[in-house]
């Protein structure tokens, strides 16, 4: 009889040859990942900055947060570095520096500089850290060049801030923010998740994470409600309409965001827990009106 042993899970190195797989290079995943770093480092003003060259554009982005005091940290993949809060509230994954990595990047930041292609952030090349007198004195500076043309990459920047939380600039002019559930019916904070009502909808539902915005598709209309009689504006009788929910995450400490791209909502527990929250807050809507009928 063979005695009793004991396993434990583990993460290969060789992962790290590997790490190119796990992001799609879309230039729009790319920045949802350095919004979202410079948000979390404390910056209130992102300026970004556009050149055609012969490569395509060329990209500064460049943010007024804390900077980086160890660059090393920008290659530990799954090592976030942030703080406590920050840590139980959005649960960073420490991999969005890597989604540079089918580009290349340069980073300035605390009067140092350094240059990382892909080969250092699969791990088969070192980086240099230099001191320079280039870059900003507070925050940093990312410089890296695409393919698409300034038109492609200004439609990339826009949409990922229209529902972001940091004001940005585009050469020079402030891109437009909006709050994701505005003109909401009703509005709920429930466990760091605003829940939105609205009139209509489709049979799936939208999740925003500031600005990454997932499609979240459930089948049966898990968050919404169907066929409610409900008082029609400026009328003395009642319509028959539909009822939908937008979520808006405010951190993710009780809503799972599938990683590293956060492109899903991991469908457990606490997702179903929440599909229950959205259906009480469609009931409450409804409860405040002065006459309805719902099922």
């Amino acid at each position: 009889m063979a005695s009793a042993s004991v396993i434990r899970a583990a993460v290969s190195s060789k992962i790290l040859n590997k790490v190119d797989r796990f992001f799609s290079n879309r230039l729009s995943g790319i920045f949802i990942e350095l919004v979202q770093n410079a948000r979390r480092a404390g910056a209130s003003e992102i300026a970004v900055s556009t050149e055609t060259t012969s490569e395509g554009t060329r990209i500064v982005f460049e943010d007024n947060g804390a900077g980086i005091d160890d660059f090393s940290k920008l290659l530990h993949l799954g090592d976030s570095n942030w703080d406590a809060e920050t840590a139980r509230s959005e649960a960073p994954a420490g991999m969005g520096f890597f989604s540079l990595i089918h580009t290349g990047v340069t980073v300035y930041s605390n009067s140092r500089r350094a240059d990382i292609s892909t080969a250092a952030f699969l791990g088969t090349e070192d980086v240099n850290i230099e001191p320079t007198a280039v870059g900003p004195v507070h925050g940093t500076r990312i410089v890296f060049t695409r393919a698409e043309n300034s038109a492609t990459v200004a439609q990339a920047l826009k949409e990922i801030v229209r529902f972001a939380s940091v004001d940005v600039t585009l050469d020079g002019t402030m891109l437009q923010r909006e709050d994701f559930l505005k003109d909401s019916l009703y509005t709920k904070l429930v466990s760091g998740v605003r829940i939105g009502v609205f009139d209509g909808g489709g049979y799936h539902t939208h999740c925003n994470f500031y600005g990454s915005v997932t499609d979240i598709r459930t089948g049966g209309g898990l968050f919404r409600l169907e066929s409610v009689l409900l008082p029609a504006a400026g009328k003395r009788y009642s319509t028959t309409r539909d009822l939908y929910v937008k979520l808006d995450v405010v951190e993710t400490s009780s809503l799972h965001l599938k990683l590293p791209d956060r492109t899903e909502v991991v469908q457990d527990d606490a997702f179903k827990a929440l599909i229950h929250k959205s259906r009480v807050a469609m009931y409450e809507y409804i409860a405040t009106l002065p006459a309805h009928c719902a099922s």
